[in-house]
């Protein structure tokens, strides 16, 4: 699993053990070009571009109701998707515009 870091903390740290300017350049380029990741930041997918797994539970805005966001189940039948809440309350496929992933839950410490 990735896990986010400070990378000005990191390039301090390996500063101080490594004595040689060029071995620190090298490896301050190789960080530079690395991917970066949010762990924390989410985004609401629109349902025109995408829409979540088959029964994955996530959010989503649906803008046919005061409420508007709730979290739902996408669901397939014979009459074809629908989202559903193992409630028994389901809402109009058309009103709901936006979903995301729930976040992960708290972990005991």
């Amino acid at each position: 699993m990735a896990r986010a870091i400070d990378a000005d903390a990191f390039m301090k740290e390996i500063r101080k053990w490594l004595g040689n300017e060029t071995d620190f350049r090298s490896l301050q380029e190789i960080i530079a070009g690395m991917p970066t990741i949010d762990p924390v930041k989410q985004e609401w997918i629109s349902a025109k571009d995408r829409l979540p797994k088959i029964d994955q539970k996530v959010l989503v805005y649906d803008a046919g109701d005061e409420t508007e966001i709730h979290v739902y189940h996408l669901r397939e039948d014979l009459d074809g998707l629908y989202w559903d809440d193992e409630g028994g309350w389901a809402v109009d496929f058309e009103n709901v515009t936006h979903w995301m992933p729930l976040p992960e839950p708290p972990k005991e410490e």
